[in-house]
């Protein structure tokens, strides 16, 4: 008869409820912001805070960008900002970044225009190409953040930039794991423990899941935030979770084919003689 595998116990369900969870967090997870000073800046001419998911700032490594800003300190305290930083992101993870020092001393409630500062982004090509999502943020002097302001970016870098290996990296290793468990399938050989499988094809559920997001900006139709590029992940990692959970493993299939011969047998014996024990037990002996 076919054995059946005991669905995995309850501690290993909650430790797939922990990584999926961590991932959430994970990705959630962001870092507080300074409102020590309040501001608006423009990008050559376009203000950042116009700039939108859809209609991202343009920046090229042809020119250098002009940044203007305008400080207001909103504390009772003096306050000088020190060091601009200019960085784009994707899944959280900064792929474009320009620091640049300044010096702007301003006392309580006083507001000031800070000379224009130019951005040389050079070595964009080698950074990101593709949609990000980016902030403007000041600094003080101990590198303490004052003040951001989030921008929507379309750097036009090259397509073996950082972020596009990035992208390949993830495609070919979720394709990787993705074939290397159906050779398994195909060979009968996969875990025999449903837990083990069902972890094994939630990996590639994830990178998959990652693989698209990332292909999100680097293809130029949207920069996702947190929730949705964790979201895929998520829900990536559970639909691999559930096929591969589902999927037999190599165990079962030997049985099933061990099974599957015996009733051959059965069937093709001419003269199947039932014999019965003295236990009481029925056994089918088969005639050459």
């Amino acid at each position: 008869m076919v054995r059946r595998r005991d669905i995995p116990p309850l501690n290993a369900m909650v430790l797939s409820g922990i990584v999926l969870i961590a991932l959430l967090l994970g990705g959630c997870a962001q870092g507080g912001g300074g409102d020590a000073v309040e501001f608006t800046a423009a990008v050559n001419g376009v203000d950042v805070s116009t700039s939108e998911p859809s209609d991202p700032i343009e920046l090229s490594g042809a020119e250098p960008a002009e940044l203007d800003l305008t400080v207001e300190n909103v504390t009772g305290d003096p306050v000088t900002v020190r060091y601009i930083r200019f960085e784009g992101q994707v899944l959280d993870m900064i792929f474009l970044t320009y620091d640049t020092a300044v010096r702007v001393d301003l006392e309580p409630g006083e507001r000031r225009d800070v000379p224009t500062v130019v951005l040389d982004f050079f070595d964009l090509g080698g950074q990101a190409s593709g949609y990000l999502r980016g902030h403007v943020q000041l600094y003080d002097e101990d590198r303490e953040l004052l003040g951001a302001e989030q921008v929507f970016l379309d750097a036009n870098g090259d397509a073996l930039s950082t972020l596009g290996l990035f992208n390949l990296l993830l495609l070919l290793a979720t394709a990787a794991g993705l074939g290397w468990n159906l050779y398994r399938l195909a060979q009968r050989r996969l875990p025999p423990n449903r837990f083990v499988r069902a972890v094994r094809f939630l990996a590639v559920g994830v990178g998959a899941g990652l693989t698209l997001s990332v292909a999100f900006s680097t293809l130029r139709i949207w920069p996702l935030g947190t929730v949705a590029w964790v979201l895929f992940a998520v829900i990536g990692g559970i639909a691999g979770y559930v096929a591969g959970f589902l999927l037999p493993g190599a165990d079962e299939l030997v049985d099933i084919l061990d099974e599957q011969d015996v009733l051959d047998a059965v069937l093709d014996s001419e003269a199947p003689e039932a014999v019965t024990g003295p236990d009481g037990r029925t056994t089918i002996r088969l005639q050459d």
